[in-house]
């Protein structure tokens, strides 16, 4: 299981609760439609799109999991004498989700991965030879996400209060 919540600044928080007092339907609007939209589509581009295929010659991270990956998870050929290589099941590119905690406006926005073996493949665990195919590591495509998330809360806002004031 990998699981984050994006770090936003608490004074875009605090503005954001600021704004919700005087006018919680525009910000609501905005949390619901702008900024939880914006987190996922981020996510879509970035931790739920599959590499390529494996970089061979495979790297382990130690002889412990390269042991483990021969005794368990490999599958072995009779006919061919060849180890079947692994094939993607998809449940940690589908695991990825997104939610919004709209108390008070927006409290939070978390992103998690319920596969349990998502702190291997790109989370803070992540494994050299997953690094080494092309797997992103989540925790740094997320801190780079927060980043735009807060830009784009700084620059939106005022527009949203502007709006709900009957401007532009």
């Amino acid at each position: 299981m990998f699981d984050v919540e994006m770090g936003i600044d608490t004074t875009v928080l605090d503005a954001i609760r600021d704004a919700y007092q005087t006018f919680p339907e525009a910000v609501d609007r905005f949390a619901k439609r702008e900024l939880r939209p914006f987190v996922s589509q981020a996510v879509d581009r970035t931790l739920r799109r599959e590499p390529g295929p494996v970089k061979y010659p495979i790297q382990w991270t130690t002889p412990k999991q390269r042991r483990y990956y021969f005794a368990v998870l490999a599958v072995y050929n009779p006919i061919t004498r060849q180890i079947v290589p692994y094939v993607r099941t998809g449940r940690y590119v589908r695991g990825w989700h997104v939610r919004g905690d709209y108390t008070g406006g927006l409290t939070s926005i978390r992103v998690y991965n319920e596969e349990s073996r998502a702190q291997f493949i790109g989370g803070r665990r992540q494994q050299r030879f997953h690094r080494n195919t092309g797997w992103p590591n989540a925790a740094d495509v997320l801190q780079a996400l927060s980043v735009d998330l807060n830009e784009r809360i700084e620059v939106g806002l005022p527009l949203v209060i502007d709006q709900a004031l009957g401007g532009v």
